[in-house]
This record gives C-alpha cells, sequence and structure tokens, in this order.
C-alpha cells in the first residue's frame, strides 16, 4: 500500500488568507510532529 499527503498552503485561489513562509511550515509541522495532542482533541499524552 502506498499513502499521500497532500498539504495546500497560500492557496492563490483565497487572497484574504495570510501567507505561510517555508519556514513557518516547517515550524508547524515540526511541532504536529512532536507535539500531537496539540492537534488532536480527546488526545492525552
Amino acid at each position: 500500500m502506498r499513502f499521500e499527503h497532500l498539504v495546500q498552503i497560500n492557496d492563490p485561489l483565497q487572497p484574504l488568507l495570510t501567507e505561510v513562509s517555508r519556514e513557518q511550515l516547517w515550524r508547524g509541522l515540526l511541532r504536529r510532529a512532536e507535539q500531537p495532542t496539540e492537534f488532536v482533541l480527546g488526545l492525552a499524552a
């Protein structure tokens, strides 16, 4: 089996959203990997 996860950021069709830099995206992904309980309701450490 192969799984693929696509993350779309900075959608040009949504001009009112604040742009996310590569640095911000990386920090967010890293934080999610290191602290998953912050991102899932009901998940406790």
